[in-house]
C-alpha cells in the first residue's frame, strides 16, 4: 500500500501541474470573433437597424472580458480584451462606437478594421489557449 502511495503521488503532482488556467472557452471566443466580424460587414448600413443586436454582441463580448478578468495572473488575456473593445481606441470597441456616432461607415474603412480586428482576436485566442 505504501509503495502505491509513492507511485501515485508523483503522478498526481504531474497531472495537477499540467492543468491550465480555465480561460474562456476558445469556441466561444472564436464564434465571438465570427459574430464581431460578421456585424463589421453590416456597418455600411443604417446602425438603427441592427442596434439590438450590437447590443447583443457587446455583451457577449464584456462577458468574455469579465471571465477572463476573474482568472488570477491574467494580465495578458485582460489587456488584449481590454484593447480591443476600447470604444476610444483602433479596434472593434471604436469600430462600433464610431457605427453608433456616424450611423454608418463607409464600405471602404471596413475590410481594413476587419483584418485589424480578426488579428487583435488571434493574439486573444492564442493568449487563452491551454498550455501544452
Amino acid at each position: 500500500m505504501n509503495c502505491a502511495r509513492t507511485l501515485l503521488l508523483p503522478v498526481l503532482v504531474l497531472l495537477l501541474a499540467s492543468c491550465s488556467t480555465p480561460h474562456f472557452p476558445i469556441a466561444k471566443t472564436q464564434a465571438l470573433k465570427t459574430d464581431s466580424l460578421a456585424m463589421m460587414d453590416k456597418a455600411s448600413e443604417d446602425h438603427a437597424t441592427h442596434a439590438p443586436a450590437v447590443s447583443e454582441l457587446r455583451n457577449r463580448l464584456d462577458e468574455a472580458r469579465t471571465y477572463e478578468a476573474g482568472i488570477k495572473g491574467n494580465t495578458d488575456a485582460i489587456a488584449l480584451w481590454d484593447r480591443m473593445l476600447d470604444p476610444a481606441g483602433g479596434l472593434l470597441g471604436g469600430f462600433l462606437s464610431q457605427w453608433q456616432a456616424r450611423q454608418r461607415v463607409s464600405s471602404a474603412f471596413i475590410p481594413e478594421k476587419k483584418t485589424q480586428v480578426s488579428k487583435a482576436f488571434d493574439q486573444i485566442l492564442d493568449a487563452t489557449k491551454p498550455a501544452n
